[in-house]
């Protein structure tokens, strides 16, 4: 039986237009009347994330930056974490500008970037069609080093679209305990290679006291996969890759037809 669900966020529970479905909404109203942990699990930076737990009125902690890090957001405290080594972040910063391409890094509540382009545009969008998205911060900076210096990082991204974009990450994916995954069809994550919403999904599982068997995972992408490959039960969406369907053991509905909720109502009954 299921007792604990870790579920990405977009393209998996939002729909198309990044909003919650009224099905996905009434079902996890369900779950939490029967008290089983929904987790929410993404590539986010966590105060986004948060947003739509708050909107949930969800209690559980949060895996945000592909499971760098952990958060309960009724304490206020970091469970467990997967920061990027400074070094290495180093590295990576000087790879980028080797291409002279966009990038962004990750704290745990800023997006930083030397550009005002891609997601950092997408954020400042958010937040005026949305005052709630305001939670996480953005910051142009002229020396991104100083900020890596002074902050835990937990990832860096970059779109593959860009030239120069699909040789630095060539490079980027031989620095040593670094790895990577799409988090959207262009957007690159480059993270610890500690890092994975598999091993935080099953670490929180085991925290609750369930048992591989108990746990289903419902995703999209490919930082999906090590979730779904973790999970007892890997679900993935409809409009997921090949790759992804691929871990999954069964498929469900799109996003934009709330198939997490059918997923969920098949499975538990609700």
């Amino acid at each position: 039986m299921i007792k604990f669900i870790a579920c990405d966020l977009d393209g998996t529970l939002l729909n198309s237009e990044h909003e919650l479905t009224k099905e996905n909404i009434e079902v996890i109203e369900a779950l939490k009347d029967k008290e089983i942990p929904f987790i929410i699990a993404t590539g986010r930076i966590y105060p986004s994330a948060a947003e739509f737990s708050k909107s949930l009125g969800l209690k559980t902690p949060i895996i945000a930056c592909n499971g760098a890090v952990v958060k309960d957001p009724v304490k206020d405290e970091i469970l467990f974490d997967y920061p990027v080594n400074t070094e290495k972040m180093y590295q990576l910063i000087d790879i980028c500008h080797k291409y002279d391409i966009y990038y962004h890094i990750y704290t745990l509540d800023t997006v930083y970037a030397e550009r005002n382009e891609r997601l950092i545009k997408k954020y400042q969008e958010w937040a005026l069609k949305d005052p709630s998205r305001a939670l996480v911060k953005t910051a142009i900076v002229e020396d991104m080093k100083s900020v890596v210096n002074n902050n835990i990082v937990y990832k860096l991204g970059l779109y593959i679209d860009e030239k120069g974009a699909k040789e630095a990450y060539a490079e980027m994916v031989q620095v040593e305990g670094i790895t990577s995954c799409f988090s959207l069809d262009t957007l690159v994550d480059i993270f610890n290679e500690d890092a994975s919403k598999g091993n935080a999904m099953m670490d929180l599982a085991k925290t609750f006291g369930f048992e591989k068997h108990e746990v289903m995972a419902l995703g999209d992408n490919e930082n999906d996969i090590p979730m779904l490959e973790a999970a007892g039960l890997g679900i993935a969406m409809k409009d997921a890759r090949d790759q992804v369907k691929a871990s999954a053991d069964e498929i469900a509905d799109s996003n934009n037809e709330s198939g997490v909720a059918k997923a969920i109502r098949k499975h538990l009954n609700l």
